[in-house]
């Protein structure tokens, strides 16, 4: 049960990262996303000398390995983007719930691409957690808000694309290890990241990228996705694994949701709460189908 451990300590990271940048890191999402990138990279080189005998990517599936590295990096950065930008913008108290979605679309993935099957118990889950959804989407004057809102849309669209990748990560943690996948692929997404230079000189830049602010947020990223990665090579016996680990790093919602209310003086906080609680229900139920 070592997974959970190290899901705990994922869930901690990402638990502090989230109200840290909405109160602390005022840059454009761009920045904020290549800082994380860039800086996180450097944390795990420095890691190398603890984790070097265990590097490898097994024999025949370099292609592999690189193709699914490419792909999910790629989308994740589209997907960070907008979650970044909704952190900054929206309110805690309202986001963080919902990012809690992407366990719901771990499931079809991990049935389609892994052939893992859903059980019923995670199928009542689910449902829990899009009722939740609802309950926080749903606007005071009509519930059809739920649907006509491009904020609803984009939710949907980031939490597909996490649900689709984190499915990936198991894939490619399959034919290598954690170590090995979380430093090549921050290493990858670094450099897709530096397409920002272009928008910015090179003094703000560099101000920007290696800022305080983005330090912090950035060492709280690399605790937080290195120890998920941990999770799932650790976990791989477990269908569904990823689902589960997913699950668990969301119990945060009630942290920010207290956060979103005493320090970012957030309303309606009891709509939320209801929403909130009836999402981990869902995540909770998933999490017992393990």
């Amino acid at each position: 049960m070592i997974w959970l451990l190290f899901a705990l300590i994922s869930c901690g990271g990402e638990t502090a990262r989230t109200p840290y940048i909405k109160r602390n890191c005022t840059q454009s999402p761009h920045i904020i996303v290549a800082g994380t990138r860039i800086i996180s990279f450097v944390f795990l080189l420095v890691l190398m000398p603890a984790f070097y005998k265990g590097m490898k990517i097994s024999e025949g599936n370099f292609l592999k390995f690189i193709l699914l590295i490419l792909i999910t990096a790629t989308l994740t950065l589209a997907a960070t983007l907008i979650k970044i930008d909704f952190i900054q913008k929206e309110e805690l108290s309202k986001i963080s719930p919902l990012f809690s979605l992407t366990p719901i679309f771990i499931l079809p993935w991990s049935f389609l691409l892994l052939g893992e099957k859903i059980t019923l118990f995670a199928f009542f889950g689910i449902l829990f957690s899009v009722c939740g959804a609802c309950v926080i989407l749903a606007n005071k004057k009509s519930i059809s808000a739920i649907f006509n809102s491009k904020f609803s849309l984009m939710i949907l669209i980031m939490s597909g694309i996490y649900g689709f990748t984190t499915v990936l990560d198991k894939i490619i943690i399959g034919v290598s290890s954690a170590y090995t996948y979380t430093l090549v692929w921050t290493g990858v997404s670094a450099l897709l990241s530096l397409y920002t230079i272009p928008k910015y000189s090179f003094k703000v830049y560099r101000k920007e990228i290696v800022s305080r602010t983005n330090i912090i947020q950035a060492g709280l990223w690399t605790v937080s996705f290195f120890f998920q990665q941990l999770a799932v090579q650790y976990s791989m016996h477990i269908p569904m694994n990823t689902a589960y680990i997913k699950s668990i790093s969301y119990l945060s919602i009630p942290i920010n949701i207290f956060l979103g209310g005493s320090i970012f003086k957030e309303k309606e906080l009891s709509r939320k709460i209801l929403g909130a609680v009836i999402i981990i229900t869902g995540n909770l139920i998933i999490l017992f189908a393990a």
